[in-house]
């Protein structure tokens, strides 16, 4: 079953090419895993999937069996269809009450099974504990052979299965479903578990809460599919590494970044702190937006650089938008001298103001003595201009108080310091005293 493990992992539409080239002349083979291809490709809503007859596939003997291995703990009700490479059923579980779904490995998965990495795996995706994870609850191996696991009932639906009822869906829901399937997926992926199954029927919906199922069970269930018999399972293999190669790792943390950019990119579209045209300061960029995406932002810097930041850096900073309102403040400082008449510069300072017919009458501009620094007296003046005309008044106003200044006889100070020194009689006609 090695060529189905391998099939599996490739995109849908390049499957069935694969397993004709990867099959031969070998017509049986061929068909069989064709077979556990559509079976794993129907798997597309179990815990919503009608009830199948008890007299098919062998299901008394398996419930069973699979009774048996349970013991008194579970109490198993009915069959789920849609198991796609495992069969599915609801169970109680009799000393808590609660209702669990029990997965059951079905006997052609099961020949050559490495029993210890598959329960290596299960032990790594049990060991996860997130909000918007399905936990693993339990994980056996019947005396028999039969190896099963448990997780809990999602009473909800899948996202496979809104998909088909509403088709497509509010921008808002698909930015929380997405930014909680990223952060499950992140945390995973931080804890060294890769998914390897992501898809809508996996993704489920309880009453506005998103949990993703079937984490590390995917995995497992292609090892007992045939991945045994790839190298990382022979004497050389990590197990420290629990069963994740170099390729799956540096892979699951690239998705990690790719999906919180993604997640942050949906943020950004739904609340919309700022568009294109818009010029903003946020992740350590300042400039004009040029083009915004699900995964990154584009901006054109004040001296014609473009820059390309990862909407997880834009989202997670401080985002200014200084073109978001029609109007902006203005604020500017100027320094006098301490011999200067304090009176006459603010005079001048409302004069300059006043005359220049971009500064907004409401609100009123400000001008104040604020600070008595070391070598200036500092004014502050802030006026309200429309923001495309906030640069041109900024320069225009400081440009004529300097020549107002210069005109009137006002100094404008630099920063310096006075020194006094006592000279001691007699020292420079004796330089030995």
């Amino acid at each position: 079953m090695a060529v189905f493990a391998d099939a599996v992992e490739r995109p849908p539409a390049e499957r069935l090419p694969f397993v004709a080239e990867a099959c031969g002349s070998d017509p049986e083979l061929r068909a069989e895993v064709e077979s556990l291809l559509a079976a794993h490709e129907g798997d597309t809503d179990f815990l919503e999937a009608p009830l199948i007859r008890a007299a098919d596939r062998d299901t008394p003997d398996l419930v069973e069996r699979l009774q048996a291995a349970l013991g008194t703990a579970y109490r198993i009700e009915r069959e789920l269809t849609g198991g796609g490479m495992s069969r599915v059923f609801v169970a109680e579980e009799t000393r808590l009450g609660r209702r669990v779904v029990v997965k059951v490995l079905p006997p052609e998965f099961r020949a050559g099974l490495s029993i210890e990495r598959f329960h290596r795996e299960t032990r790594m995706a049990a060991s996860l504990r997130h909000p918007h994870i399905v936990p693993l609850l339990v994980a056996g191996q019947s005396e028999d052979g039969l190896v099963y696991f448990t997780m809990p009932l999602i009473e909800g639906e899948s996202l496979q299965r809104r998909l088909e009822r509403e088709g497509r869906l509010p921008l808002a829901d698909v930015v929380a479903i997405v930014r909680e399937v990223a952060d499950a997926l992140a945390y995973a992926h931080a804890n060294g578990v890769v998914h390897r199954d992501v898809k809508p029927a996996n993704v489920l919906i309880d009453g506005g809460h998103v949990v993703v199922a079937d984490f590390g069970v995917a995995k497992a269930l292609a090892l007992a599919a045939g991945e045994h018999e790839r190298p990382e399972d022979g004497p050389l293999a990590n197990d420290t590494a629990a069963g994740l190669t170099i390729a799956g790792f540096v892979l699951g943390f690239a998705l990690q970044d790719t999906l919180s950019n993604f997640a942050a990119g949906g943020m950004i579209l739904a609340y919309q702190p700022y568009d294109v045209g818009d010029v903003i300061e946020a992740g350590g960029a300042m400039g004009t937006v040029r083009k915004m995406s699900l995964v990154s932002t584009t901006i054109l810097t004040v001296d014609n650089e473009t820059l390309i930041v990862p909407n997880k850096k834009m989202w997670g900073d401080v985002i200014r938008n200084k073109t978001a309102q029609s109007q902006r403040r203005v604020d500017m400082t100027f320094g006098v001298g301490y011999e200067d008449d304090i009176v006459k510069v603010e005079r001048l300072l409302q004069e300059i103001v006043v005359a220049d017919e971009r500064v907004l009458k409401e609100p009123a501009p400000v001008i104040k003595l604020n600070q008595l620094a070391d070598s200036s007296v500092n004014f502050v003046v802030r006026v309200w201009a429309l923001q495309q005309q906030y640069w041109d008044v900024y320069w225009d106003i400081t440009r004529a108080v300097k020549l107002r200044f210069d005109a009137e006889g006002i100094k404008i100070p630099y920063p310096q310091r006075e020194l006094h020194v006592n000279m001691m009689r007699g020292s420079l006609d004796d330089p030995a005293k």
